[in-house]
């Protein structure tokens, strides 16, 4: 997409040659996007920054090809539901009895003390939960780590491991 907007400003459309663009443009290219990070001086040059592959100023066709073929995980794309994340936790206690049992059993099954979303997808088509399943994440994940912890899961049950320390 910035491609293709990049590309419709002119001749080079904010190319400085066929394949090389620089920061101010691809900035105005994602503005006119709509990408709200623009505004931020932080935000913008850690964008830029990570997709100059080469560290050199430039962005490159291929280094924005990629996004075209990614696959946006379901739970980076939604926003936090409270409520599903209540209806989802309530099913795992009427299924295995107590949240440190659904961890144990249907979340956390390799024993890494923390829930991947792959894991937590699993554990949700176990239990036969057919709701917002991103949002339920989202709740849980405030930090968008990509990683559920005990704490994050159960504050309760966190405390009653920690309290065998």
């Amino acid at each position: 997409a910035v491609l293709a907007r990049a590309k419709q400003r002119g001749s080079k459309g904010g190319w400085i040659s066929e394949t090389k663009m620089q920061m101010k443009p691809f900035m105005e290219a994602l503005s006119q996007l709509g990408w709200p990070g623009v505004t931020r001086s932080e935000e913008r040059m850690n964008v830029f920054s990570s997709l100059d592959a080469f560290g050199c100023g430039l962005i490159q066709p291929t280094d924005l090809a990629w996004l075209d073929r990614w696959s946006v995980p379901e739970w980076l794309a939604s926003e936090p539901d409270h409520d599903a994340w209540a209806k989802l936790k309530e099913l795992f206690v009427t299924t295995y009895g107590h949240p440190l049992r659904a961890w144990r059993v249907a979340l956390d099954r390799d024993s890494s003390n923390k829930i991947a979303w792959s894991e937590f997808q699993t554990a949700c088509r176990k239990v036969h939960f057919h709701g917002n399943v991103g949002g339920a994440w989202r709740a849980l994940d405030a930090d968008m780590s990509g990683y559920i912890g005990m704490r994050e899961y159960d504050p309760p049950s966190e405390a009653l491991l920690t309290s065998f320390k």
